[in-house]
């Protein structure tokens, strides 16, 4: 789902946020019904991707059109509208496992799919920006120019390759041309690496040790209520001057590495119980500010393709992660060595947060010595 983001905002740039959101709430909706009657595993992952393509396709719309409308609270209100998540992790789990003891398996697909269609009633409600507007008059104006011939005037459409035309809506050019935002995205890279995979072990680890099944299961709904709080917390900290929300989100990544770090050390549940709270609150936090970092990095009319790649990077950091951890629980029995690297990449991320002010500063410095252009990667 992750690295289907940066289609999602070049179709949100190229259309706009709501049919985007509209077209990507159909394609879910339609993969969920069709995996109700599949008969091939293989027809399942089929469906599936479908799913994934059509939440990812929603996902960066859903966030940055916030932005459109909310400047002074932005944080607070981006929390608020990214609480759903922390209310879904809290709730959805328990509400499919009865589905699927009342109406089997196909029924709860089924229903999961009218539920998830909802998404087209949400993406009708988003009103298109004028910022959109402005974007979508830009987009149109480059590709044609007018000339006058023998007193006739006449509109000629500017022939671009395919290759430029597909750079420029992913905004490609973000990556070589900001160094900031090149730094975040090795950062998004560490915290899909660290945070999922930490994430979707932790209940098989807890087993591993020995707590029950049913026990174990309550971490996950420990973890979203925890992650429901500090998604709907962390706002005032922004808006009223406390904290930056880079600054927060150092501070977030590192108290979450701190937590994978201490869970091999933790043999009880009460112990893998608060330090699931803990990991589950600055979590929240994190995830609640990916589109609002980039924002501060980039030009409020290039947010869009910049949440895009961080939400890519982190689903490459998630793929790596799940394979790595999962590779060294084969090999040594145990999640021991699974969670110290996904603690060592939340920590390294955490690290880099602090070295890019750094590096701005030396990029100022060596302008002001020089008395020369700032370099453009800085």
């Amino acid at each position: 789902m992750l690295m289907i983001c940066p289609m999602g905002s070049a179709i949100s740039r190229y259309y706009g946020c709501r049919p985007t959101v509209i077209g990507g709430g159909i394609t879910a909706a339609v993969g969920l019904a069709a995996a109700s009657q599949v008969r091939a595993l293989w027809h399942l992952y089929t469906c599936m991707a479908l799913v994934g393509i059509g939440m990812g396709i929603c996902l960066v719309p859903s966030m940055v059109i916030i932005q459109y409308y909310f400047d002074k609270q932005l944080a607070r209100v981006n929390g608020i509208a990214m609480s759903g998540v922390g209310v879904g992790m809290f709730t959805l789990s328990p509400l499919l496992h009865l589905l699927c003891e009342h109406f089997g398996w196909k029924g709860a697909l089924l229903i999961s799919a009218s539920i998830i269609s909802n998404l087209c009633l949400c993406g009708a409600l988003f009103r298109p920006s004028q910022l959109e507007k402005e974007y979508q008059s830009r987009r149109k104006d480059s590709k044609e120019v007018k000339a006058d011939v023998d007193g006739y005037e006449f509109t000629q459409e500017i022939p671009r390759t395919n290759t430029a035309a597909i750079s420029d809506l992913l905004q490609c050019d973000l990556i070589c041309n900001n160094g900031p935002l090149a730094f975040f995205l090795v950062v998004s890279l560490l915290f899909g690496f660290g945070y999922y995979s930490a994430f979707l072990f932790l209940v098989a680890h807890a087993i591993d040790i020995g707590i029950t099944e049913m026990t174990a299961s309550f971490l996950l709904s420990i973890a979203g209520l925890c992650s429901l709080t500090g998604r709907l917390s962390h706002g005032f900290l922004i808006d009223l001057g406390f904290l930056s929300a880079a600054n927060l989100y150092t501070i977030s990544i590192c108290m979450c590495g701190f937590c994978c770090l201490v869970y091999p050390l933790s043999n009880y549940y009460v112990t893998l119980a608060i330090f699931t709270a803990i990991f589950g609150f600055f979590s929240g936090i994190m995830n609640s500010l990916v589109p609002i970092v980039p924002k501060e990095l980039v030009d409020d009319n290039r947010v869009s393709g910049a949440v895009g790649l961080v939400c890519f990077m982190e689903g490459v950091g998630t793929l790596l992660g799940v394979y790595i951890m999962g590779a060294l629980y084969d090999a040594t029995g145990n999640y021991t060595y699974s969670f110290y690297s996904a603690g060592f990449a939340l920590c390294l991320g955490a690290i880099l947060m602090l070295v890019e002010p750094c590096m701005r500063r030396l990029c100022a410095k060596i302008k002001s010595l020089h008395h020369q252009e700032q370099p453009a990667w800085c």
